[in-house]
């Protein structure tokens, strides 16, 4: 499992603040974590979906002669 380590170890420790900023503190690093992965997963399938509708409307708009 990719997610195996998450369960084992809720509470990683963070990277340097230096690299992250401010807002990535030990209590809420999961917190973040958590939300940038769902938020990059909403826009992995929003590709998709253009893609396909991308594709669908050119393989409608085109007309063999």
């Amino acid at each position: 499992m990719v997610g195996l380590g998450f369960f084992t170890n809720p509470h990683p420790e963070p990277p340097p603040s230096s690299t992250l900023g401010p807002f990535f503190d030990k209590n809420h690093y999961t917190l973040y974590k958590m939300l940038y992965m769902f938020l990059y997963s909403l826009y992995f399938y929003y590709e998709l979906c253009i893609i396909y509708i991308d594709s669908k409307m050119f393989l409608l708009s085109y007309k063999k002669p």
